[in-house]
């Protein structure tokens, strides 16, 4: 997920935490201070995005160098927006306001829509400002320069579908369902098993039709008829893997990747970008296929979603165990407020820092390390759903980064795993790295550098057993994992006394 998927979600549970407190400030004042704080935001991804537009074009040999700043300035830019959207929330006020003076809480998600409103407009700004880099930045390479680069406005609209849509849509479809019972039904949601069980419910009902809302939110068609198609769905039939479509994502050529959406057989669906169609070969396609299918083969997004289940509950339990050992609020739901104010007892705010820390620290480094292993396990597969029997003419130099890696002509390293395969899917992560502009040893906290897992897939040829030692320790990483999980979750429980409600 990327870290803006991930920081919008965090907005969202800080936006929508209930409170009832009155504001303290006059609500025109909390207007005018949101807004011109949105203007500064605005001025500052125009200013970077000048000064980075003018760097491409006079020096375009350092390519890698000034994506490498751009990002860091994306990162900054996007602090910059998460302070500033605190600022509204605990210093101007901003969601206090709305809720006492706008008049919007018998109306289902506008009162939701207007608080998060400030950090939305900022992001977007940001699309619109950095759009000139993007541009720059595509018609500088020889490979991309060929495929005109889209407008701005159409530019924009396809970041607000691609980045808000996935988090955005469910989010807001879940807490929609929720107001209208309420609204509809009080009754319903006073009893005291409904809130719970609509929650399981309407949880599970969106995990199933998530797969079919995504390739609505995003521009996906169906891939069209031909070679390719063909390949594919011979692939998936050899692998004895079943999706219900393969989709073209529509991005005018902005960036190679592929996913896969659904947790069932049907609605499942697998992603490949235009850009990616377009420069891979149909067996690095292949490959890429098979990378995707090898997350449903190993079934990554069930185990994804009891991961997530486990750590949640306990990440709760551990919250509520550490909050009971300190002096309770003095206020509901102002906590940054009264640390700054010094109305805060110290060990509560310590409290409160530890168990941010903890979850932040948890998420960097456990799961991380589970996507990291679930991506090596299907990039092993992706190599193995290359056609099998197919010559291999010796070692064929792959170049990355001005180096190249040679893939030896061995043996086969293990049943379905060999080299031609592998030679394939290393030319393929390549290729992606080139078309995306990727550093190939910028590291990446959820899938590993591309050099890092090019290394690995040639040691394989040249140490065959690793494959199975690898499938194995993973195995067993995997029980443990679950079993630790659900083992810190019943201490805390009995601790605690508190049942965790997932859902």
């Amino acid at each position: 997920m990327p870290l803006l998927q991930i920081v919008l979600m965090f907005v969202v549970v800080l936006a929508f935490y209930p409170s009832t407190t009155a504001p303290t400030i006059d609500p025109r004042l909390s207007t005018w201070l949101t807004a011109i704080g949105l203007l500064l935001i605005g001025g500052l991804a125009e200013t970077a995005a000048t000064t980075l537009t003018r760097r491409v074009w006079r020096e375009p040999n350092h390519r890698y160098a000034i994506i490498r700043r751009y990002s860091r300035v994306r990162r900054l830019h996007l602090a910059a927006c998460v302070i500033y959207y605190l600022s509204c929330l605990f210093e101007f006020e901003w969601a206090a306001v709305i809720r006492t003076h706008w008049g919007l809480s018998r109306t289902i998600l506008l009162e939701e829509i207007a608080i998060i409103a400030p950090f939305l407009l900022c992001i977007i700004c940001s699309w619109f400002s950095f759009y000139r880099v993007e541009r720059a930045l595509h018609n500088s390479s020889p490979a991309l320069a060929l495929q005109p680069f889209w407008r701005r406005w159409p530019f924009v609209l396809f970041h607000i579908r691609q980045e808000f849509g996935l988090i955005l849509v469910p989010i807001f479809v879940f807490t929609g369902l929720f107001q209208a019972l309420s609204l509809l039904a009080p009754a319903v949601m006073a009893h005291p098993q409904g809130q719970p069980l609509l929650t399981l419910g309407v949880g599970l009902v969106l995990l199933v039709i998530l797969p079919w809302l995504l390739i609505r939110i995003w521009p996906t068609r169906s891939l069209p008829t031909g070679s390719l198609r063909q390949q594919l769905d011979q692939t998936a039939q050899r692998l004895n893997l079943g999706y219900t479509d393969i989709r073209l994502m529509d991005t005018n050529g902005t960036f190679a990747n592929a996913m896969v959406a659904g947790f069932l057989p049907v609605p499942r669906y697998v992603l490949l970008s235009d850009l990616l169609v377009a420069h891979l070969t149909p067996e690095e396609i292949e490959a890429v296929f098979g990378h995707e299918m090898g997350h449903v083969k190993h079934k990554h997004l069930l185990f994804y979603l009891l991961f997530m289940m486990l750590s949640l509950a306990a990440l709760t339990l551990f919250a509520e165990w550490v909050l009971a050992l300190v002096p309770p609020l003095p206020a509901e739901g102002d906590v940054v407020r009264l640390a700054m104010s010094g109305a805060l007892p110290w060990k509560t705010l310590l409290a409160h820092l530890g168990i941010f820390a903890v979850g932040g620290l948890y998420i960097w480094q456990v799961f991380g390390l589970v996507s990291r292993a679930c991506e090596r396990q299907a990039d092993i597969f992706g190599c193995k759903a290359v056609a099998p029997g197919l010559p291999y003419f010796g070692a064929v130099p792959v170049y990355m980064n001005g180096q190249a890696v040679t893939v030896p002509a061995t043996p086969p390293a293990s049943p379905g795993l060999e080299p031609h395969g592998i030679r394939v899917f290393i030319s393929a992560l390549a290729k992606v790295a080139h078309l995306n502009g990727i550093d190939p040893e910028r590291p990446s906290w959820r899938h590993g550098s591309i050099g890092q897992r090019v290394r690995y897939l040639d040691y394989l040829i040249q140490n065959p057993a690793e494959e199975s030692r690898f499938q194995r320790r993973w195995f067993v990483g995997k029980v443990l994992l679950v079993a630790a999980l659900a083992g810190v979750i019943f201490i805390l429980w009995r601790a605690t006394g508190i049942t965790p409600i997932i859902g």
